[in-house]
């Protein structure tokens, strides 16, 4: 008996590794049944809407300040100068280097870090027995550290607030203020779906440096003003308003501009141009008009950039 039960479970082991062996690897290989030339066009079309969708959302967060998107933001003024001092039109080239660091410090707070690095190529003025004498200088300028604590939810307003520096690293005297400087940055934006509205404020004071050079007392706001022709294109303004309280002078551009977003390879990119001419400006020697080019791309945040630091 004990043989017959013994056999008959050899026999079932043995049928069924023979269908393993058999069946098993026809099913594995058995086609999927092919997706018909509508429903493959269909399944593209939802995969470009998304992909699109995606990207439009990029594109407006390019907008905020304070969002959580890595940037590296590359700019370049080229900057007409005239007034009183100068036989002539003089130029002056700034490049600046700006990557944007978002990284979130609790569930409910994010941090900002974009310093600013500087290339500068001015023309500037040296006194001498037959009087000015203008030289271009080239080098690096002195650097800004904007530093902003914000919301971490991602809504149509957001807002900003924290210290910001000035360090000098200018690598020629004519190139910086040598002077340390710190005051208090804040920023408001409207991101809609047909307007981004907003500003940045920053407020210097040096506290260390040269006594010889001047003294910082510098506000900086910049406004934004742009009108969306599309979700990834739009035409607007950006321009920086600056009031020297120490000589009380005031610069005071309006401007008009195009940018639109787009992708290369897998990397969002957004750039264009900004036009600003200043209606208000320091007669003794000032800017008169301002061409700007900016390109923006967006990098991947790191892994431990999107995690809490606090409390995570």
């Amino acid at each position: 008996m004990k043989q017959i039960q013994i056999r008959t479970i050899a026999v079932i082991l043995a049928l069924f590794m023979l269908n393993v062996v058999l069946v098993a690897p026809c099913a594995i290989a058995e086609e999927k049944p092919e997706l018909t030339e509508y429903e493959l066009e269909e399944f593209e079309e939802e995969f470009d809407a998304k992909e699109e969708q995606d990207m439009a959302a990029v594109a407006q967060q390019t907008n905020n300040p304070v969002g959580d998107l890595w940037m590296l933001v590359m700019q370049n003024d080229f900057t007409v100068y005239d007034g009183d001092i100068t036989d002539g039109k003089r130029i002056w080239n700034s490049f600046k280097f700006q990557p944007v660091m978002p990284l979130l410090l609790t569930e409910k707070v994010r941090l900002i870090t974009r310093p600013v690095f500087q290339f500068q190529s001015f023309e500037t003025p040296t006194t001498t027995s037959s009087g000015l004498e203008w030289d271009t200088e080239h080098g690096l300028g002195d650097t800004v550290l904007l530093t902003a604590f914000a919301p971490s939810d991602l809504g149509e307003t957001v807002w900003g607030f924290g210290p910001t520096w000035i360090f000098p690293t200018a690598t020629d005297d004519s190139l910086g203020s040598e002077k340390w400087a710190v005051g208090p940055v804040a920023t408001v934006f409207y991101l809609g779906k047909k307007w981004v509205l907003g500003g940045i404020l920053q407020h210097w004071w040096d506290y260390a440096g040269d006594d010889d050079r001047a003294d910082i007392n510098l506000t900086d706001f910049q406004y934004v003003i742009r009108r969306k022709i599309n979700p990834f294109t739009q035409i607007g303004t950006g321009p920086n308003i600056r009031y020297n309280w120490e000589t009380e002078e005031l610069s005071l551009p309006i401007g008009i501009g195009l940018d639109t977003t787009t992708k290369w390879g897998n990397t969002i990119f957004r750039f264009g141009f900004d036009f600003q001419y200043y209606i208000e400006q320091d007669d003794k020697f000032g800017p008169k008009w301002n061409l700007r080019f900016f390109i923006i791309p967006v990098i991947q945040a790191p892994q431990w950039a999107r995690k809490p630091l606090i409390g995570g």
